[in-house]
């Protein structure tokens, strides 16, 4: 999957679509529609952490010079408009894209989805999938927890479009917690936490 963040410059998403489009091994899009700020987390002052100046963005490289407006990894080289306005119409360009690129194959997912009309407008716009998420709290605070706006969506998503997958994350640390989320009409539950705690235990 290549993840988009919709804030991007429409030229420079069109260009990600179809350099991943080339490949065999992309099976889809996901359009990430929450909103994120740039600033500092509060997890983040209270660690003390910065990112590494030596780290750099491979993906996003490419569109410093034409498109960037700063050198900073944090806000993704000054590419992400916060007040860009995104449109759910967005799902639609991205599906001719990729029948114009032959790759009608690929799905398309929009991930942010947080509420049962979000989910069926995205669905009706030609998404594939909806993920809900909420961007795990640090950059969206005060909204609600994925898994208690769960049922409402899946029950509404599975009436009207029996075959569209639900995916979630945002908090599932254990097993218990996947099979809550498939209970609730996930179709899937997506990793990050203990993934990578257990990349980096130990130092490894």
């Amino acid at each position: 999957m290549l993840s988009i963040d919709a804030r991007l410059p429409e030229d420079v998403r069109k260009d990600l679509i179809q350099r991943a489009a080339k490949f065999s091994d992309f099976k889809g899009i996901v359009l990430d529609a929450q909103y994120y700020s740039n600033r500092v987390t509060e997890n983040e002052w209270k660690n003390d952490f910065a990112i590494p100046p030596h780290l750099k963005c491979g993906t996003l490289e490419k569109y410093r010079k034409s498109h960037g407006s700063s050198d900073q990894l944090r806000d993704s080289y000054g590419l992400l408009k916060e007040n860009q306005k995104i449109s759910i119409d967005e799902v639609r360009k991205i599906k001719d894209q990729l029948r114009y690129t032959n790759r009608s194959d690929m799905k398309v997912v929009v991930k942010g989805i947080m509420c049962r009309e979000d989910a069926l407008e995205a669905l009706a716009m030609g998404a594939d999938a909806i993920y809900i998420s909420n961007g795990c709290h640090l950059r969206t605070p005060g909204v609600p927890c994925t898994i208690s706006v769960l049922k409402s969506i899946s029950t509404a998503v599975r009436e009207r479009y029996p075959h569209a997958e639900i995916m979630i994350d945002s908090g599932a640390r254990r097993g218990t917690d996947v099979m809550k989320c498939l209970a609730y009409g996930a179709n899937s539950v997506v990793l990050n936490r203990p993934i990578m705690w257990g990349l980096h235990f130990n130092g490894q």
